[in-house]
């Protein structure tokens, strides 16, 4: 995917969940891959599930929050107790401070062993999907001052949110109707829809999608039974088709709306203006 949108000069922002991050830090092979992915102008960050995600995947297992409020989310005090079962089945006996901390070790390895450029790459990113913004605000890591969350619809605006004591500048995204576990959820725009929501989309409004990795593939989990089983979806031509689609349109037009972007690139943009910097928060 990161190639299809390098061959249309789109620039991806990647969110890497903690097994990701710790499988990266080991193989030195596909590091390199994402060392020239990160060459292109694409960008690396952080993705944490809180233990109120309830769709999909569910909690990833990491957690910070204490037994009591892990609890109060739904979980067995068992899984609450420090050894706590993520999504994979795996044991883990990790606080999120400790995986965000992996993810600075493996952005300081791209940065000093594969020579990527240190900036902007060293604020981070982060995103956590819970339903509850309490338990971002006591999970949220220092020095994440970018983050992605939900929105309704495919045309957002950004604001500015103080977490954790830091002054956290937001994007809205939502999922795109391609390879989720389930079929697309009501309300999940395709595509196809991006083009034609960027030429209505007024003066500080953006569009901000996501999608996950496995997505990309030709292929889609059903679990409508007990187990997971493969079924074929044409996913990989609707993004290799909107990347194709936003290109022309931005040839065309010559509005850098319609190219994708990092999102710093927008966020550092707005942050000042949101009110962003101010006493006691710790924007940059």
């Amino acid at each position: 995917m990161l190639l299809q949108a390098s061959f249309q000069e789109h620039r991806l922002t990647v969110l890497l969940s903690p097994p990701w991050v710790e499988y990266l830090l080991s193989d030195y092979t596909d590091r390199l891959r994402i060392a020239d992915a990160m060459g292109r102008g694409h960008v690396l960050g952080f993705h944490h599930h809180d233990v109120t995600h309830n769709s999909g995947d569910g909690w990833d297992g990491y957690q910070s929050v204490g037994i009591e409020a892990c609890i109060e989310a739904g979980h067995t005090a068992a899984d609450c107790g420090g050894s706590t079962a993520g999504f994979d089945g795996i044991l883990r006996d990790v606080s999120v401070e400790a995986a965000y901390a992996q993810f600075e070790d493996l952005m300081e390895v791209l940065f000093t062993q594969h020579f990527v450029d240190r900036t902007p790459y060293e604020l981070g990113f982060s995103a956590s999907h819970g339903t509850d913004d309490d338990y971002r605000d006591l999970e949220w890591q220092d020095g994440a001052v970018y983050s992605q969350r939900r929105a309704a619809s495919l045309i957002d605006s950004t604001n500015c949110n103080s977490l954790n004591g830091v002054a956290v500048t937001e994007l809205g995204s939502i999922h795109l109707a391609v390879g989720n576990q389930l079929a697309p959820a009501a309300g999940e725009p395709e595509p196809s829809d991006i083009v034609s929501a960027l030429g209505t989309a007024g003066p500080g409004e953006y569009v901000g999608t996501t999608i996950h990795a496995w997505e990309y593939r030709s292929a889609r989990f059903d679990d409508s039974g007990e187990s997971f089983t493969v079924v074929p979806v044409n996913d990989d031509e609707k993004i290799r088709d909107l990347f194709q689609s936003l290109r022309a349109e931005f040839e065309s037009t010559n509005d850098p709306r319609y190219m994708a972007v990092p999102m710093h690139e927008i966020l550092d943009q707005e942050g000042p203006l949101l009110g962003c910097v101010g006493a006691g928060l710790n924007y940059p």
